[in-house]
């Protein structure tokens, strides 16, 4: 029921030769607000509101670097000649320069620091700047009913510079609206059971009501009010698959900006009919947010000093 994926790179990645992306020009923090990709300013939310719902597609390949704090969660295993076998895990947000959040379910089998790092900045899957993961923090209530509170907050090292590549998004000011339609980004399967994309894709997908969601017509009950919520077409049609755990769902406020609503958690199956996808409600969990990138912070300042200066 969860939607986390875990396949091979073809390839031995080097960590030494990944792309920098030296040729995106380096923007100051302040130049710039949070939810408003460089290269996608124009993107409003009207843009994907279709007559017709059935013109939706599963998913389309996003346009390169559109989505910039999307990125992608890897298991890694080194080898005898200093290379990194690295197999796909999950998806994350960039919500600040040293901190991104997943599915907490991401990490069942590990939680260990040394086996992961965070891709940002890439379209193609696997090519993006490596962020080492130096702390991991799951949320304190993650399970207390099935998937509730699936959410983990990863704090990353080195610390990214924001470019056009690699821009965070807001956190979410009020819940998402019902019925508004939202944007979910990641590199899961095509299909349940399917091919992996090589590429970014994105689907567009309405918020449910949660009573609705819950309903005997639906998940019969099987959701936590607090902690979740659902976006997705009665019909099915479009949803996250297995791989695209912990990815966003992103929606656009009333000025246009782009907030993290959710994060990819669970369902049954992929667009199956009356099973609209499941997320962890980031309104719900952002004071835990907030209060865990205070507190590392504040415990560990002179470590972020010291990568910035890099």
């Amino acid at each position: 029921m969860f939607r986390k994926s875990s396949f091979l790179s073809p390839i031995l990645l080097f960590l030494t030769i990944l792309p920098t992306f030296s040729q995106s020009s380096n923007r100051d923090d302040a130049e710039a607000p949070c939810g408003v990709p460089p290269l996608n300013k124009n993107f409003t939310r009207f843009d994907y509101l279709m007559p017709d719902t059935h013109r939706l597609v599963g998913s389309l390949e996003s346009s390169p670097h559109a989505w910039p704090w999307t990125g992608q969660l890897v298991a890694m295993r080194m080898e005898a000649n200093g290379s990194a076998t690295v197999t796909h895990k999950c998806g994350c947000a960039l919500i600040a320069r040293d901190f991104v959040v997943t599915a907490a379910h991401c990490f069942a089998k590990s939680r260990l620091p040394s086996r992961f790092i965070v891709l940002l900045g890439g379209h193609q899957i696997f090519d993006g700047k490596v962020q080492f993961k130096t702390f991991l923090i799951i949320h304190p209530l993650y399970q207390i009913v099935h998937s509730a509170y699936d959410a983990a907050l990863l704090r990353i090292s080195p610390v990214p510079k924001f470019d056009d590549f690699i821009w965070p998004i807001c956190l979410p000011t009020r819940p998402a609206a019902v019925n508004g339609m939202c944007v979910v980004t990641g590199w899961g399967r095509l299909a349940e059971g399917g091919k992996r994309p090589t590429k970014l894709r994105e689907i567009h997908v309405p918020v449910m009501r949660t009573t609705t969601c819950n309903s005997v017509q639906h998940y019969a009950g099987r959701l936590h009010y607090p902690s979740m919520i659902c976006a997705g077409f009665n019909a099915g049609k479009s949803d996250a698959c297995q791989g695209d755990s912990g990815g966003p769902l992103q929606c656009q406020n009333a000025k246009n900006v782009w907030e993290l609503q959710g994060i990819v958690s669970w369902g049954i199956g992929c667009a199956n009919p009356k099973f609209p996808g499941v997320y962890t409600k980031m309104f719900v969990i952002c004071p835990w947010i907030r209060t865990e990138m205070r507190r590392l912070k504040t415990l560990y300042p002179l470590a972020l000093k010291e990568q910035k200066s890099e």
